[in-house]
């Protein structure tokens, strides 16, 4: 499990002189992603460039227990942009990945570090802030390993024991 937190964020940067840490996320609503860094201007990560957005990140941590986490993201809602876009969008499944991303002193930015999470619940004070409670997705889809075996890469295996590898 990831532990990256505002704190956390603001600990690299006094550590890290060449370059900055920020906070980046995308969120996949009805096919479409939106992406989103919390940075003043506007940067590119893997040729897509993310929207300003300032966020705070509270919930990703490690913990011993094995408990399952629920990470708060926050965004401002002063000119009521983001509850319209909640109204307007089913956004509870949506895929949401955060990321810590580090912007070097040439402007190439890139993510450090990722995690794959899904919208539980939102919830927003009309022109203050909206806030976004995310989990773990605990579909199949996570469970299944990269690679599985198959005819062609292991030719000879029995029909249900290739089956078998995918549960």
């Amino acid at each position: 499990m990831k532990a990256f937190s505002d704190a956390f964020v603001q600990r690299l940067n006094a550590l890290d002189s060449p370059g900055v840490f920020f906070k980046a996320a995308q969120l996949t609503v009805a096919g479409s992603t939106h992406h989103f860094a919390d940075v003043t201007d506007p940067v590119m990560i893997d040729g897509q460039v993310y929207t300003c957005m300032p966020m705070s990140w509270q919930g990703v941590s490690q913990r011993s227990d094995m408990a399952l986490m629920a990470v708060q993201v926050t965004v401002p809602n002063l000119t009521g942009e983001v509850s319209a876009f909640v109204e307007g969008n089913e956004l509870l499944g949506g895929a949401v990945t955060l990321m810590l991303c580090h912007l070097d002193l040439l402007g190439v930015a890139n993510a450090r570090e990722t995690l794959r999470l899904q919208v539980l619940a939102v919830s927003w004070r009309q022109w203050t802030d909206v806030s976004f409670t995310c989990g773990l997705d605990l579909s199949l889809a996570e469970q299944i390993p990269g690679e599985v075996i198959t005819r062609v890469n292991a030719p000879g295996t029995p029909d249900l024991m290739r089956r078998a590898s995918i549960l």
